[in-house]
């Protein structure tokens, strides 16, 4: 259909003055936007869904407007962003007529701003905002993006208008109305303002499980912050004063499940499959920062280190027979054999005349070799005694594996081994919480140990005091891990959490938090143990000790004895 003759003109200046508007303000965007804060730029070029007059106009506009810009701005202009180019743009500029246009044009692929140009003519208001926001709920909730302005071009009335939307605001949570922009924000080079300074108390749902000292959680309690307490719980607590935000709570699925698990393919289970399906805003609770995660959600930057090693049960001291037979290895009792010997094929050859021969020097020699050697036997044990030493402890996990131990970790620990075969091979699945399994350490054999970290072993000898003296910690450090909070996949909330944690760490709070452990009376380490530590301390301390030694010489020599009138008795029977 063809306008009419005196229709033409008007069209055509219609037509020239929103071409003047939309050049002017795509060069306000690419001069004082991009150029300044070294942005590139994405410009869609497919127009198949566009009508020939606008196609038309669009071309004139961009030419105009890309040889305008003063500074360098990379732009690329094409169809489709390729997957390569992706990551180094930061803005996609968009043309489109309805909501379904946007969405089949905007790329998924990487997270960007947008900036999009809608075409509308003799379409009503109402019309004209539902449209926009269909393009603001499906960022905000199906791309997590909130940087996105709306460029409402009417080609009727020559008309360009500037939207975008203010997700959180004193009346309404997740909102995508839109809302028009002021005329200074692009020629400031300020077309995205920032959204996120405050919630007002909108709600953020959190998925949550129980795992003391970190989340404890008290389902029963009446608001959302009674229910839920911990290290982690207080830092949730913090940011969400700071940034005006309530808490919703979400438990994992399952409930009893800690975090979950993750693997290489994307396939996840608990609490990161929940996020992964949108069904959350964000999970913590000692969840470990890891790259396989990383790659299908959004971590903060590690806020907490944990320091992963093997505890043991603490060796005891030799008891008094041990002392007494230290001296005796294999060279002792080599020495001794051969003087055993030697006296009885002396008797056997000599026979009557042995007695005559010990009577002479070699008597005395004995006699001296007796004497050294009851001298170099008192002093061993006085030296023995003296340094009090323990039962040497093994060093390393090799050290463990050679002596036949092993080890017993909770079932979130235990996914831990599954990147260190030599560890996973002589570790098994206990039940429980992490810091339940030292209860069941104590149940274990002596040679067993607990694949845990230092920060869980710090809680569990804070609540049990009296339990101080029975750990020591293997000298080889296993593994580092590190703490975040995790979002789903480029979501909007991850860079203002992480930004009110990054200043909570800087100031010290966390350092605060993990003080109401005592890390000072941790175990000492298996090297400590095997240089030998005292065995006791005060007068009562040595005299039960001595009694203790002087007992058991008088079961030896009560043993000897005995020994010596059972081969008296039985001597005529032989």
């Amino acid at each position: 259909m063809h306008a009419w003759p005196d229709e033409q003109p008007l069209q055509e200046r219609l037509e020239r003055k929103l071409a003047l508007k939309l050049t002017h303000t795509l060069h306000l965007l690419l001069e004082r936007t991009c150029a300044v804060q070294n942005m590139s730029v994405f410009i869609s070029t497919d127009y198949t869904h566009l009508e020939p007059l606008q196609v038309s106009l669009l071309r004139r506009v961009l030419s105009k407007s890309l040889h305008r810009v003063e500074k360098p701005v990379p732009v690329v202009l094409d169809t489709q962003l390729d997957d390569y180019l992706g990551p180094r743009v930061q803005l996609q500029l968009l043309f489109a007529q309805n909501a379904e246009q946007v969405i089949a044009t905007a790329s998924t692929a990487h997270k960007s701003k947008f900036v999009i140009v809608l075409f509308t003519s003799r379409q009503s208001w109402g019309t004209q905002r539902r449209i926009m926001t269909n393009i603001f709920s499906y960022f905000l909730h199906q791309r997590y993006i909130i940087d996105v302005v709306l460029l409402l071009a009417h080609t009727s009335q020559a008309t360009l208008q500037s939207y975008t939307f203010q997700p959180y605001t004193r009346r309404l949570c997740e909102s995508t109305r839109p809302l028009m922009l002021p005329k200074r924000a692009l020629s400031a080079g300020q077309p995205f303002p920032h959204k996120l300074q405050q919630f007002y108390g909108c709600p953020i749902s959190v998925i949550v499980w129980q795992i003391p000292p970190y989340l404890e959680i008290r389902w029963n309690a009446s608001t959302p912050n009674e229910r839920i307490d911990g290290l982690d719980a207080d830092i949730l607590k913090l940011v969400a004063a700071k940034l005006n935000f309530s808490l919703r709570l979400v438990s994992n699925e399952p409930s009893n499940l800690i975090g979950g698990s993750t693997y290489a393919n994307g396939s996840m289970t608990g609490a990161y499959r929940m996020l992964r399906e949108r069904r959350a805003n964000i999970t913590l609770g000692c969840a470990a920062c890891t790259s396989a995660r990383s790659q299908y959600l959004t971590p903060t930057l590690p806020y907490f280190q944990m320091q992963y090693v093997i505890v043991l049960l603490a060796t005891q001291n030799y008891s008094a027979y041990d002392i007494m037979l230290f001296p005796f290895d294999k060279y002792t009792w080599l020495l001794l054999g051969i003087s055993g010997l030697l006296r009885f094929l002396l008797k056997r050859w000599l026979g009557r005349t042995l007695p005559l021969l010990l009577s002479r020097p070699p008597q005395s020699i004995w006699l001296a070799l007796i004497f050294v050697l009851r001298s170099s036997y008192e002093s061993s044990v006085f030296e023995f005694v003296h340094n009090a030493p323990a039962k040497p402890m093994p060093r390393t996990i090799q050290e463990l594996m050679d002596r036949g131990y092993k080890i017993i970790a909770d079932h979130a620990t235990y996914r831990m081994t599954e990147a260190m075969p030599r560890l996973n091979r002589i570790t098994r699945v206990v039940p429980g919480q992490p810091v339940d399994v030292f209860h069941l350490l104590d149940e274990q054999p002596m040679l067993t140990g607990a694949f845990s970290s230092k920060t869980f072993l710090a809680y569990h000898l804070t609540k049990f005091r009296q339990q101080r003296g029975k750990y020591a910690i293997l000298d080889e450090k296993v593994v580092d891990n590190m703490i975040c909070m995790y979002f789903p996949y480029d979501s909007y909330l991850a860079s203002v959490v992480n930004t009110q944690v990054i200043r909570l760490r800087s100031f010290g709070i966390f350092n605060q938090f993990f003080k109401r452990f005592d890390f000072g009376t941790l175990p000492p380490m298996t090297a400590e143990i095997r240089r030998g530590t005292p065995r006791g301390k005060g007068r009562t301390s040595d005299f039960d000790e001595s009694m203790r030694f002087l007992r058991a010489a008088l079961n030896c020599l009560f043993m000897v004895e005995g020994l010596a009138f059972c081969v008296f008795v039985f001597e005529p029977y032989m």
